[in-house]
């Protein structure tokens, strides 16, 4: 056999081996790998349509512990491929349906492909195949007979510089993920109300053996001898987060094992028992990285590969990261707290000089919020609905005072100022996109459905929908609310009034949908007027009732 062992032949050249060449190269080679092995988990495809040699391979590579899988064709390699990405690829350049220079060519040119490592094996002898195989991508080059010991060599050497490239190309994705987490914050108008979890999604892994992401991640301090925090993981895309704490000695001795540098740390194998309570539902988990910093630790378990120091690095840039992106997001918070408070003293500013107005704003922008969700909108649209509806009569600060307080009928002077609030409301906001419903609702709640309103006499829905929904509110809120030149009315005849009209009011000035939902419902419309009272609530005598309030349909 000689110091190189036995070695895996060419085919001969009739194609065919007797049983007993078979019988004897088997044997043979077995004499070599007995007693050899290892504890790897790597996935290697074998690609050849030689059932001797695939059985002699399948003979070296498996006491490794490589997980094996066969293809006889090329066609049946890239589908293989495409279906389950193996971590390495032994492939013969003479395979039918396709000679194994195309697959080579077909899976370095992919982009999700061509960084499996690919081991060429061939009988082809001329130094232009290995020349041609290499220029294609080929990352090793063997001829057949195959050494077996030099093959497993050549097999863990890839593996490892794979394994590197997986680290290094797992990195650059996660520090892109919070990339684009970070890009999110600075161009959206709004901050990441849970940024700190979606940095957390953006580290894990939900199931999936190939992933060099953890599966469970742990965040916290110490208190009292205790380490106490939250553990998170993903389910079904969704985070979960658990309280999750364990004494300090557990921790101390659970790491024991551990390879350390600086402030961080890794292990290997399965998760000490000490640790499993840190990391939520019970459960077989493999590999610990980690890092401490004063009080504060942040660990990683569950990953599918062997851990290294990498992974506590890359752990380490993720927590500075998410750390960051939190203070920043906080700030931003505060910011966003101090301009909508800024919002509703414009407001309030705006009310001033309208005495008895009372919490009209208040519950315009309650109802405002409620019939804009009972209309199915949602995000951003009933976030800012909320804040700017208040603002629908900020124009009423370019007014003389003794005009929002006349208890008598307007002069046409009068109503002409009255009329041009809408178009100071717009000038006073501006061109902040922070501002933007707030100002398209000062402009546009005087328009009517049918056209008949001002300032610019809009019809349908040329009319901003957040105009639509604050115009039927504040209608049904100055018909309820007192002022210095009427009563307030009760709930039955202010529903009245909106669904069958009056001198002033018609049901045509409100969009027919948004009407019919503010009249559907008009029980809880009720409620929030009640919270948000004035006093009195209502006239003497008129009972505030929804029982047999109108219904429009």
């Amino acid at each position: 056999m000689g110091t190189s062992g036995a070695r895996i032949a060419a085919r001969p050249a009739g194609g065919q081996r007797a049983a007993g060449e078979t019988a004897a190269l088997l044997a043979s080679y077995k004499l070599v790998c007995e007693g050899e092995g290892g504890a790897m988990t790597h996935r290697i495809l074998v690609a050849d349509d030689d059932a001797l040699v695939r059985a002699i391979l399948s003979g070296v590579l498996e006491p490794e512990g490589y997980d094996l899988s066969e293809a006889v064709a090329g066609a049946e390699v890239l589908a293989h491929v495409n279906l389950s990405p193996p971590d390495l690829i032994v492939l013969d350049l003479e395979l039918p349906g396709g000679d194994g220079f195309s697959v080579l060519k077909a899976l370095k040119e992919e982009e999700s492909t061509r960084f499996i490592p690919i081991v060429v094996i061939t009988g082809l002898e001329d130094r232009e195949s290995r020349i041609r195989s290499l220029e294609l991508g080929a990352d090793d080059f063997l001829l057949k007979p195959v050494d077996p010991l030099e093959l497993r060599a050549r097999v863990r050497s890839l593996l490892r510089f794979k394994r590197m490239n997986d680290q290094l190309l797992n990195a650059y994705r996660q520090i892109g993920d919070l990339g684009a987490i970070a890009e999110g914050l600075f161009l959206s108008r709004e901050p990441l109300d849970r940024l700190g979890e979606a940095v957390v999604a953006a580290l894990l892994r939900e199931g999936g053996a190939d992933s060099l992401r953890p599966s469970r991640l742990w965040a916290g301090s110490e208190q009292a001898g205790t380490l106490a925090g939250t553990a998170f993981r993903l389910v079904e895309g969704r985070l979960e987060s658990t309280p999750a704490r364990i004494p300090l000695a557990c921790l101390e001795r659970g790491l024991e094992p551990a390879g350390r540098e600086g402030g961080l740390f890794w292990l290997g194998g399965r998760l000490p028992s000490d640790l499993e309570p840190l990391f939520g539902p019970p459960g077989t988990l493999a590999g610990l990285a980690g890092l401490s910093h004063g009080d504060h630790w942040v660990l990683a378990a569950g990953y599918s590969q062997e851990v290294n120091i990498h992974d506590a690095q890359v752990l380490r840039t993720l927590a500075l990261e998410r750390g960051f992106l939190e203070r920043l997001s906080e700030q931003v918070r505060e910011t966003e707290a101090s301009f909508v408070y800024m919002m509703t003293a414009l407001a309030r500013a705006a009310e001033l000089n309208d005495q008895d107005t009372g919490n009209h704003i208040l519950r315009v922008n309650a109802a405002s919020v409620l019939l804009a969700g009972r209309l199915g909108c949602g995000g951003e649209f009933l976030k800012w609905i909320g804040h700017s509806a208040q603002m629908h009569d900020v124009g009423k600060l370019s007014l003389p005072p003794a005009v929002l307080r006349k208890p008598g009928a307007l002069t046409q002077e009068e109503w002409s100022w009255v009329r041009r609030h809408p178009r100071y409301g717009a000038v006073i906001l501006g061109d902040s996109p922070r501002l933007g419903m707030a100002r398209e609702i000062a402009l546009c709640h005087h328009e009517n459905w049918d056209g008949t309103g001002y300032p610019d006499g809009l019809s349908g829905e040329a009319i901003p929908l957040s105009a639509r929904i604050v115009k039927v509110v504040d209608v049904y809120d100055a018909l309820r609310s007192a002022r210095p030149y009427k009563p307030p009315l009760g709930h039955a005849e202010a529903l009245r009034i909106l669904a069958a009209g009056d001198a002033r009011v018609r049901p045509g000035h409100f969009d027919p949908e948004v009407l019919a939902c503010f009249l559907g419902h008009e029980g809880e419309i009720l409620d929030l007027h009640r919270a948000y009272a004035d006093v009195p609530l209502t006239p003497s005598g008129d009972a505030d009732s929804p029982a047999d309030s109108p219904k429009v349909h």
